[in-house]
């Protein structure tokens, strides 16, 4: 969820107000852009998408449990790209059962050898 729509969720309850606008400070800082419109601050020099002071203001909301947190998107909303999910259609060519003995057949003995210390017999 983008700023301006998290903007109209706390302002539409009356939880949150747009600021008065302020004069321009002077000098203008260098990553004032008069392109870009702020509605939360009511002026331009910086997108709304960037503004910290908004941020910090929901975020605030959102810790005092006044709104609730934006929810995360779903999958089926937002489905991952097929070549992401290619382990799930491609044929497996696997077979646990390779590993399964059938009863019938004789069970192959392990080698356990004795235990005589760290090193083996006959190293220096």
């Amino acid at each position: 969820m983008d700023l301006s729509q998290a903007l109209k969720i706390p302002l539409g309850k009356g939880h949150l107000k747009l600021l008065e606008p302020q004069p321009l400070p002077s000098p203008l800082p260098p990553r004032h852009d008069p392109d870009k419109y702020c509605a939360y601050h009511q002026q331009h020099g910086h997108d709304m998408t960037r503004c910290i002071r908004l941020r910090h203001k929901i975020q605030d909301l959102i810790d005092e449990e006044t709104i609730a947190p934006p929810k995360r998107p779903h999958a089926t909303t937002n489905p991952s790209p097929p070549y992401l999910n290619l382990i799930h259609t491609l044929p497996s060519t696997y077979n646990p059962s390779i590993y399964i003995t059938p009863t019938y057949l004789p069970k192959h003995e392990v080698f356990i050898p004795e235990k005589k210390g760290l090193m083996y017999d006959g190293c220096t």
